[in-house]
């Protein structure tokens, strides 16, 4: 899992230490539910605006493989997750599921 921190104003992206402040137990529940990602990247957006940071974007890349099938992105890595309205009818940020049998098209986990 990778989440960067990207300065909307000045472009400049940070990758984030997520393992000085998430626990084990969180961290599992961040691979495993797409909505607690976006909460934490609430939590970013709220942290970084108090360092000075105006207009934060905060992404993520998350690679996971579901009842043995090829890994495969869970979210979209170019959606600003701290934008995410987890309550909308719509919830496109969330990849969709890659079939076991369509597995020869997926691209490989270090294409991701």
């Amino acid at each position: 899992m990778d989440i960067t921190l990207i300065d909307r104003a000045s472009g400049t992206k940070t990758r984030v230490d997520y393992r000085s402040f998430v626990s084990r137990n969180q961290f599992t529940h961040l691979i495993e539910d797409p909505f607690a990602i976006v909460h934490l990247a609430k939590y970013l957006n709220r942290k970084s605006r108090k360092k000075g940071i105006v207009d934060p974007i905060v992404r993520a890349r998350i690679v996971v493989s579901f009842n043995a099938r090829p890994p495969q992105l869970m979210i979209n890595p170019t959606v600003d997750l701290s934008r995410v309205d987890i309550s909308a009818a719509s919830q496109n940020w969330i990849m969709p599921l890659i079939e076991h049998e369509n597995a020869e098209h997926q691209p490989a986990a270090s294409e991701l």
